[in-house]
């Protein structure tokens, strides 16, 4: 199998999925990040990345320590948004401005037959599950972090933010009941 952009086969593939839902009107809009063509050839330019986190401490660093197990970095529960509209990098520990972080429980599912290759964490953002979300939210950046150590390590296992990987903007205005629904799946395959 050839190495080109369009048969590279990548060990680990992550995307996320955003559902905004407009409390008022109903309408549902809806995006993907890190999938298709365009996230494939931005990639292959390197002009965009997989939404994994390669800092050091956090991301891969910590799935390499905890398969090797030279270390048991504390669990990945905590899914987050923010306002930031600095573009993501692989090398990111934090996230930007406007940040909510809420912990959720993750769940490993299968993404055929009995093997259990997929990692996913979902929350719906809304004032009514998040009291702090209140106002308008330009939102423009999730995230995945390790609130245990996020703090003095910068334990963050995913990030996108800003237009090439995030794309739109989801304005949401929490008081009139937007929800803003949150997946996010990373899932774990052989190579070519």
């Amino acid at each position: 199998m050839g190495k080109g952009i369009y048969k590279e086969r990548q060990p680990i593939v992550d995307y996320v999925e955003i559902v905004h839902t407009d409390g008022l009107t109903g309408k549902v809009t809806s995006h993907r990040c890190n999938m298709g063509l365009k996230h494939r050839i931005l990639k292959f330019f390197h002009l965009a990345h997989n939404c994994m986190t390669n800092s050091g401490t956090g991301g891969i660093a910590d799935i390499v320590s905890l398969i090797t197990g030279l270390a048991a970095p504390a669990a990945y529960v905590d899914i987050g948004i923010g306002t930031s509209t600095t573009g993501d990098a692989s090398t990111d520990t934090k996230m930007g401005e406007g940040v909510i972080l809420v912990a959720v429980t993750p769940t490993v599912t299968s993404s055929s037959g009995a093997l259990k290759d997929q990692a996913n964490w979902t929350h719906v953002f809304s004032h009514a599950n998040d009291s702090g979300l209140t106002g308008t939210s330009a939102i423009n950046e999730v995230a995945i972090e390790n609130v245990t150590n996020v703090a003095t390590t910068g334990h963050m296992l995913m990030h996108i933010a800003g237009a090439t990987n995030y794309g739109a903007v989801d304005n949401c205005i929490w008081d009139n009941g937007d929800t803003l629904s949150i997946t996010i799946v990373i899932k774990f395959e052989q190579g070519a």
